[in-house]
């Protein structure tokens, strides 16, 4: 690959921590497959840490803020329109960091980031669920709408109930996957 094995060595590493791979003695690099259950975990997390991103996003938000959220809505439901599921997911991205990022909870932003890697495993697949693309984009307008009232409790609530949506609907997706494999 023309790198050296000490920065390969890390990234093994990382992965590893992530749950992307699992590290075996005997045998290598085994990459993980994913499981409802891991979807699960990762996502139940996410929410907790959504919302609460948004309910901290209350207290410090601007009005720039506010026009930068709902710019990230406008191009998104052009995405959806045009059903460039990719395109769509990298927008959905930059939003959640943004809300993230305006909390100024460092330390959140960190674990999120982590999570959200995670996550991007089945991101994709589970906005080509047919109209998942425009209840997230409801969705994404309450989360803005809890924030510009500053409501605290409202803003948190539509972030948690924004990413259990996105659980159930893979949950949903992979159940239905599997029935047609049958």
């Amino acid at each position: 690959m023309g790198i050296s094995r000490t920065p390969f060595r890390e990234a093994l590493r990382e992965l590893a921590a992530e749950g992307f791979v699992m590290l075996s003695p005997n045998q290598g690099v085994v990459v993980r497959s994913v499981s409802a259950e891991n979807i699960k975990e990762v996502l139940q997390i996410r929410s907790v840490l959504d919302g609460l991103a948004a309910r901290l996003a209350t207290y410090v938000i601007t009005e720039e803020e506010i026009k930068e959220l709902e710019s990230y809505n406008k191009k998104m439901e052009k995405l959806a329109s045009k059903k460039d599921v990719f395109a769509y997911s990298e927008v959905d991205i930059k939003f959640h960091k943004f809300i993230a990022n305006i909390c100024q909870n460092k330390r959140l932003i960190k674990i999120r980031k982590n999570i959200s890697s995670q996550a991007l495993r089945y991101r994709v697949s589970s906005l080509r669920i047919p109209g998942r693309l425009q209840k997230t984009i409801k969705k994404h307008l309450n989360i803005v709408e809890a924030i510009k009232a500053k409501d605290p409790k409202r803003a948190d609530r539509m972030g948690r109930e924004h990413s259990e949506n996105a659980l159930k609907n893979i949950i949903n997706h992979i159940k239905i996957k599997v029935k047609d494999n049958t």
